[in-house]
């Protein structure tokens, strides 16, 4: 009866636990990719309908990418599969006058956060304090001068769908296994 019980408070404790996932960009062809591109936890678009991987030689780097100018001073757009939470983002910014802001929109494209006018070459950035973010604008605001910004190392955890029935059951249990334990005793 012990170990039902113990199992019972396993389960309610570990229900809902998310783990860190990623999109992954290098099994993309190494150019102008077009857009959308299209990945298991996410799609990302183009505000200028077109997405370089690859962007400064590193197989996994984006960038919305102006064809016209041929740099990485396009928009993006991240939509999520479902809500995420815990982002994180390397960004690359080699020009002086590179800068970008970040806007956290949530599953009902409400606004929940953000980061204005971000610069600066390999800088993690972290959106670690949002949860439930479902898009993330990505408007580049370099000067025309420089290449732009561009991003890799997406992180996040994604929001886990908690079977409440199931768990309301379980909870049941052990609380009629501990109801049988103290009739016993």
């Amino acid at each position: 009866m012990r170990t039902l019980l113990l199992a019972t408070m396993i389960a309610v404790l570990s229900a809902g636990v998310s783990f860190a996932d990623s999109l992954d960009f290098t099994g993309l062809p190494f150019e102008d990719n077009g857009t959308p591109i299209v990945l298991p936890l996410a799609t990302i678009h183009g505000f200028t309908g077109h997405i370089y991987v690859g962007a400064a030689g590193i197989d996994h780097e984006i960038c919305g990418f102006r064809v016209d100018e041929g740099d990485c001073l396009g928009n993006l757009a991240v939509d999520f599969t479902s809500g995420v939470s815990g982002l994180t983002l390397v960004t690359s910014g080699y020009d002086e006058g590179d800068f970008v802001d970040f806007i956290a929109l949530d599953s009902l494209g409400v606004f929940i956060g953000g980061i204005a006018n971000h610069t600066g070459n390999g800088i993690v950035l972290g959106l670690s304090g949002l949860s439930d973010l479902k898009t993330l604008l990505i408007l580049d605001h370099s000067s025309d001068d420089t290449n732009g910004m561009a991003y890799d190392h997406f992180e996040f955890n994604p929001r886990q769908e908690v079977p409440e029935p199931a768990t309301l059951s379980l909870l049941g249990l052990g609380l009629v296994g501990i109801g049988i334990l103290r009739r016993r005793s």
